[in-house]
């Protein structure tokens, strides 16, 4: 049993206040803990959440009211568990052997083009949406921008500069009050990111 621990009034009515020890941890969204959504863990206030993009948007046709759909799905419990949220969509999830990539391209693009017009674009329009569905959303966290390569860590392939640009711009544009967060420092250094 936690007590609340003493108060003592000097006589010129002075007050300290002795509190009693709480043995167990706390809960601190920014000291590492950061699970699986799937995975509740007692101590963390926020959970990862790593979303295919053919899930959110499979055509070009496909509207942000999807992608809140999907999200209202996935996250209908996370108030009432009182955590936030920390998305990051992904294309390609490889096998632990990398023998096989899991392709999560929506079914009107060609897996593995990331430097064509076609991909830059519904890029581009896939971060609109992502801003319009999220920045206003009281479950989310921050944003990881992930997306390209592998498990969207911005690596095989990495992006270039240009894809830089294009990604920096159009998360700066589209996230206003959401923290944007990118894999490695040494990368988007012109843009005002976090690291994950």
């Amino acid at each position: 049993m936690i007590g609340s621990g003493r108060t003592v009034v000097s006589p010129m009515g002075e007050v300290t206040v002795y509190p009693s020890e709480y043995p167990r941890a706390l809960r601190n969204p920014l000291m590492g803990f950061r699970p699986g959504l799937g995975r509740p863990q007692e101590w963390a206030a926020v959970a990862r959440d790593y979303i295919e993009w053919d899930l959110l948007e499979d055509d070009a046709r496909d509207s942000v009211e999807k992608i809140r759909a999907v999200c209202n799905e996935r996250w209908h419990d996370v108030a009432a568990r009182n955590l936030k949220i920390i998305p990051r969509v992904y294309l390609e999830w490889p096998n632990s052997d990398y023998s096989d990539s899991g392709k999560h391209w929506p079914a009107d693009m060609t897996p593995g083009d990331y430097s064509s017009d076609q991909f830059q674009q519904r890029l581009v329009r896939l971060i609109e949406k992502l801003g319009e569905a999220w920045d206003n959303d009281p479950r989310v966290a921050f944003i990881e921008s992930g997306l390209i390569g592998y498990w969207g860590e911005q690596h095989s392939p990495e992006p270039s500069p240009a894809m830089e640009r294009l990604l920096g711009d159009a998360f700066t544009a589209n996230f206003r009050r959401k923290l944007v967060m990118v894999r490695y420092p040494g990368r988007f250094r012109k843009y005002r990111f976090g690291i994950y």
